[in-house]
């Protein structure tokens, strides 16, 4: 007679890859309080579900087999996993925020074109840093806003096949803007609850995107060419930065912002 296991799952999401991953254990041979002390000491730790399946075999696969709602879920560490383990589970399941979800919470709140996307972007992207006295990705990823013709453009919002918006062209001229503002195709992302989720699932990502609405919302009752030139005016941070340097760099922004904080 086959023995009967019982296999114990915590599943979550790697949103950074763009998949499922879990924590396998065999019910009885670990300690469940020692485990779930490291699992939910997180902020986010809501984003983790509890599942447990019968099978005859100890080994994943047969959870698998039984069940396919576990296909390609990507196991973290062996059965029975050490605290290491775990450790990397919680920081698979930490995210990060990007300039691509900040683009998609735009488009979710309005209607905007891609060259109006790329100014409430920067502008959003600097006012947390000087009303909350840090970035929007402190210590996230390394972020920058290159230097396109008429001021700083997101390097990221490169979409892809699937994009909300189409791929990126730029303004040569001041009445090259005006014409894109007023002609070009305006977008809305109707995923409000999917880039909601995003959010969620990160750490302190509930805050930011608060915060970011709040900025946005505001951003959105200025005139879109009066940003634009601001964006590019004697004293923004774009005409501040070393001639040889092409780009808007996270330090750069964070040094003008935030440099009276230190």
């Amino acid at each position: 007679m086959n023995k009967n296991y019982t296999h114990v799952v915590y599943l979550s999401s790697d949103y950074e890859n763009g998949n499922r991953i879990c924590l396998h254990f065999i019910a009885g041979e670990f300690i469940m309080h020692d485990v779930e002390k490291i699992i939910y000491k997180q902020k986010n730790a809501s984003g983790v579900s509890l599942y447990t399946i019968e099978t005859n075999s100890r080994k994943w696969e047969s959870v698998v087999e039984k069940d396919a709602f576990y296909k390609d879920v990507v196991v973290i560490g062996k059965m029975n996993p050490s605290k290491d383990d775990i450790e990397k589970f919680n920081n698979r399941r930490k995210g990060r925020i990007t300039l691509v979800d900040i683009s998609l919470l735009i488009l979710s709140l309005f209607e905007c074109n891609y060259i109006e996307l790329i100014v409430y972007l920067y502008h959003c992207y600097c006012e947390y840093a000087k009303k909350n006295g840090t970035l929007i990705d402190e210590a996230r990823t390394k972020i920058r806003f290159d230097d396109y013709y008429y001021g700083p453009i997101s390097v990221e919002l490169n979409f892809g096949e699937n994009a909300e918006i189409l791929p990126l062209s730029y303004p040569r001229t001041i009445e090259e803007f005006k014409d894109i503002s007023q002609y070009a195709v305006h977008y809305k992302s109707n995923k409000a609850d999917v880039i909601a989720s995003k959010f969620f699932n990160t750490e302190n990502g509930a805050e930011v995107m608060n915060e970011c609405i709040v900025i946005l919302l505001k951003l959105k009752e200025l005139d879109i060419l009066d940003l634009y030139l601001e964006t590019i005016n004697e004293n923004s941070i774009y005409k501040k930065r070393d001639s040889k340097q092409t780009y808007v760099s996270r330090n750069l922004i964070k040094n003008h912002y935030l440099s009276h904080l230190t």
